[in-house]
């Protein structure tokens, strides 16, 4: 006779089975993890950190000589091309035989000419070129924005959105940066603007004209903005209007700012309004260059990126962020 199946066999059967199935239900939950996190790394971008040393400071301001230098020579030599062809053209003309009364008018004509031309070029060479004593005028890069002029007004965003995100402690740290490459030959002034809890403009300099630039000074500017707490609104376009009218001689305003003007709304939203508004402000055209702080700048669409762009072109001007 057979003997009767074991009821123990089958649970250990069915037992070993639900223990197989949890570990591919497991293996497969693994496995969905796993992709998801793989996607999702996909997506995400990379930031490529490279630790470099600090520039030197000096050797910028030397590359800046040396640059300066180039350009100086470039021009000393075409003065001396077009200072040869006319003496090349005078032998010419004195070896082609005798000389008549005809030939010494056409040559004074010819010479006046030459003389003219060469009143232009010197007129649309830099002023180092105009005399006989080469003075160079050392250009900085502020913030990656390069610069002639000496006369210049810092205008800072200290509106309630540069706390955002750290922006005005950057905003502090790039000025450090900044301060450190002007020299005695420049003459600097700081404006802060923001707006009071009524929202009226409050445009604050640090000295209230054009100062000469020195050690003394730099501190003196670097306290003013770690003694500056942000606040309120942006009323751009009074401060450029503010800073025009104080500094009547100004060779060129530098606008820090995160975003959108609040002089017409509480949002930023009319910035194409203030952008004309500014631009009827500025009839001598001084250079208005415009520096965007903050992650927003990075979107083309953004007002804030635009409205910043369209100051800086409209006055002739370069624009740049960080």
């Amino acid at each position: 006779m057979n003997e009767p199946a074991r009821p123990y066999s089958t649970v250990i059967s069915l037992a070993i089975l639900l223990v197989v199935m949890c570990m591919l239900l497991a293996l497969a939950a693994l496995y969905a993890r796993a992709r998801g996190d793989l996607a999702r790394l996909s997506r995400q971008p990379r930031e490529i950190v490279i630790e470099t040393e600090p520039v030197n400071g000096m050797l910028l301001c030397a590359l800046d000589d040396v640059s300066n230098q180039l350009v100086a020579v470039a021009i000393e030599r075409d003065a001396l091309r077009k200072e040869c062809a006319r003496w090349q053209t005078i032998v010419a003309s004195l070896t082609n035989g005798m000389w008549s009364p005809d030939d010494v008018q056409v040559l004074q004509v010819r010479l006046r000419r030459l003389e003219a031309e060469q009143r232009a070029l010197r007129a649309r060479t830099p002023a180092a070129a105009q005399s006989d004593t080469v003075t160079l005028t050392r250009t900085v890069s502020i913030l990656g924005i390069p610069m002639r002029e000496r006369k210049l007004v810092f205008l800072i965003d200290t509106s309630g959105s540069m706390q955002d995100e750290g922006r005005f402690a950057e905003v502090r740290g790039a000025m450090k940066v900044v301060l450190r490459t002007l020299d005695s030959t420049h003459q600097v002034d700081l404006m802060t603007f923001t707006t009071d809890d009524q929202r009226a403009p409050v445009v604050q300099p640090l000295w209230g004209s054009l100062n000469g630039f020195g050690e003394q000074q730099r501190a003196a500017a670097v306290q003013f903005l770690m003694h500056t707490t942000p606040r309120n609104g942006t009323p751009t376009v009074d401060a450029i209007r503010t800073a025009l009218a104080r500094y009547p001689d100004v060779e060129a305003l530098i606008l820090l700012s995160d975003g959108e003007p609040t002089d017409y709304d509480a949002y930023g939203v009319e910035w194409e309004r203030a952008a004309t508004a500014i631009e009827q402000l500025n009839p001598r055209r001084v250079p208005i260059y415009t520096i965007g702080v903050g992650p927003r700048m990075g979107d083309v669409r953004h007002g804030g990126r635009r409205f910043m762009e369209r100051v800086a072109l409209m006055s002739h001007a370069a624009s740049s962020s960080f």
